[in-house]
């Protein structure tokens, strides 16, 4: 019967005293669906005996599963699993989804639970909602507007009920929330710091942003922060194994260890690159912005500041120096070097 006409159907149901075998229709399932008296012509408790007689049910049955192991079968708007001419589970549930995974989803009474493939239940609590399994075996649960998560084993990771639960990445940790303030939680339920924050980011190269109170830091998998020191901003960890921090409107870098890459502080810096140098901008004494590039040991490559650069290509950049001089350097720190290239954009 089309999905179109499963509306009709339910009223000429209701209107015969008689009950729509399939509800599924309703949310776009192609499932072979008839109306059948409200007599109880089949009851739930007399379907495995007539599958064990050997009785034709495939009137209430899928016609098309996706899963040839499982078909689902609709009596008296409830749904169940048939394997092999057996029952998969003793329950009767409201709904189900249209094939069945790791851990089926089951919905009763307005509450919902994870089912295996044998037909056990995951947990003897049911919840509000319930999501799917993923690749660590842990499913979001949600109850009375609170969250928690729930492992394979059916138990839930944390005593503690939060105000929302992010998914796991590929560290193994899940952000959290309570209270306002945001933590991450392991697949064993330990939360990876002692300290709650006022945000925290995804894990990134081996270290997620934390903020508080209006400044930012870094926290890795092992819950210890980078740095004593919280600063205004941080960005690109960890590009060419440093971070650029900022701080009261200066610009540094910081290694995956905590330590500040230069004793100085820049108005600006860019990212180390290819040749393991960044560009790092200053104010002259005169008031106007001055270049120049920081190696990975915080050494200045040039003993001289310049007034614009360009970025390098093959190892050499076009530079101004003096005001308007043009001048090509390479990555050693050398000035005046013979340009090879057609080399003019600055």
């Amino acid at each position: 019967m089309k999905d179109i006409f499963t509306q009709f159907i339910d009223e000429l149901a209701k209107e015969s005293g008689q009950y729509a075998l399939c509800e599924a229709v309703k949310q776009g399932y192609k499932v072979r669906c008839e109306a059948i008296k409200a007599s109880k012509d089949i009851s739930v408790e007399d379907v495995q005996q007539m599958l064990d007689d050997g009785v034709d049910l495939s009137d209430y049955m899928e016609d098309d599963s996706e899963d040839e192991d499982y078909r689902r079968i609709f009596i008296n708007n409830k749904i169940n699993f048939v394997r092999d001419g057996k029952l998969l589970s003793k329950q009767w549930f409201d709904s189900t989804p249209y094939h069945i995974g790791e851990a089926t989803t089951v919905k009763l009474n307005g509450k919902e639970n994870l089912m295996d493939n044998d037909g056990n239940l995951l947990s003897e609590q049911w919840f509000d909602k319930v999501w799917s399994l993923d690749e660590y075996g842990i499913a979001k649960v949600k109850l009375n507007d609170k969250y928690n998560l729930l492992a394979r084993d059916g138990k839930l990771l944390s005593n503690q009920w939060f105000d929302s639960v992010w998914n796991f990445d590929k560290y193994g940790h899940a952000k959290v929330k309570l209270n306002g303030k945001e933590n991450l939680i392991d697949t064993n339920g330990n939360l990876l710091s002692e300290q709650w924050f006022g945000e925290v980011e995804d894990f990134k190269n081996g270290f997620a942003k934390v903020r508080l109170n209006g400044k930012e830091n870094l926290i890795d998998t092992n819950g210890n922060l980078l740095s004593d020191q919280w600063f205004d901003s941080i960005f690109n960890y960890f590009v060419g194994g440093f971070a650029i921090v900022g701080l009261n409107r200066k610009d540094n870098f910081i290694d995956t260890n905590g330590n500040l890459l230069s004793d100085q502080w820049f108005d600006r810096v860019w990212d180390f690159n290819e040749y393991g140098i960044a560009e790092v901008r200053s104010k002259h004494n005169s008031g106007y912005d001055i270049y120049n590039f920081i190696d990975t040991k915080g050494n200045l490559v040039f003993n001289k500041w310049f007034d614009l650069v360009g970025g390098f290509y093959k190892g050499v950049a076009k530079v101004i120096i003096d005001g308007n001089k043009e001048r090509f350097i390479d990555t050693k720190g050398n000035i005046n070097v013979v340009n090879p290239l057609r080399y003019t954009d600055v």
